[in-house]
Parts: C-alpha cells; sequence; structure tokens
C-alpha cells in the first residue's frame, strides 16, 4: 500500500488561506493537520489573535513551534516570523 505524503503549499510563506481553523482557546484557532492512530493530534497550527495567550501546560513529547507570521511570546523569549522554536519532552510553558 503506498501513502502519499502529506503536503501544505506555500506553508512556510505564511499563506493559510486553504486551512479550516476551529475554536481552541478564546483568542486562539487550531488547524488539525495530522493524527496518530489514537486518534490524537500529532501536527497542529495555532492562529493567535493578538493578545491572545495559553495557560501554562506542560509537553510530554517534543514541541516544534514554527512561528509563520507574527511573533508569539512566552516566558523564554519573543519568537519572529521565520523562527523556529524546539521545546524538550517533559517541558512547560505559557504562551
Amino acid at each position: 500500500m503506498t501513502v502519499s505524503p502529506a503536503l501544505f503549499p506555500n506553508l512556510l510563506g505564511g499563506d493559510v488561506s486553504g486551512l479550516v481553523f476551529a475554536p481552541f482557546r478564546p483568542g486562539v484557532g487550531i488547524c488539525r493537520l495530522a493524527d496518530n492512530a489514537a486518534g490524537e493530534t500529532t501536527l497542529a497550527l495555532l492562529r493567535y489573535e493578538a493578545g491572545a495567550s495559553v495557560p501554562r501546560h506542560m509537553h510530554p513529547d517534543t514541541e516544534t513551534i514554527i512561528v509563520l507570521t507574527g511573533a508569539q511570546s512566552d516566558e523564554h523569549g519573543t519568537y519572529r516570523a521565520g523562527d523556529v522554536v524546539v521545546n524538550a519532552p517533559g517541558s512547560d510553558h505559557r504562551v
């Protein structure tokens, strides 16, 4: 059985026009791009309105953040478009 790869054209260029976002938290939308066999989301995009936040949370697995447009801040710094942030398993932060 051949499985085609997931393709998201021009995503790094900030083009999310063809993607569907659902409410995640106040001021934050989520677009789930991939799930594992257990139905857990393994790859997602989050879109923040200005000033929106996510409370402190822990990541049991590696979290990779790629800032497509704008900026995101947590207690470790401010990350801007083009930045890639990798948070180790067991790490926590608030956005």
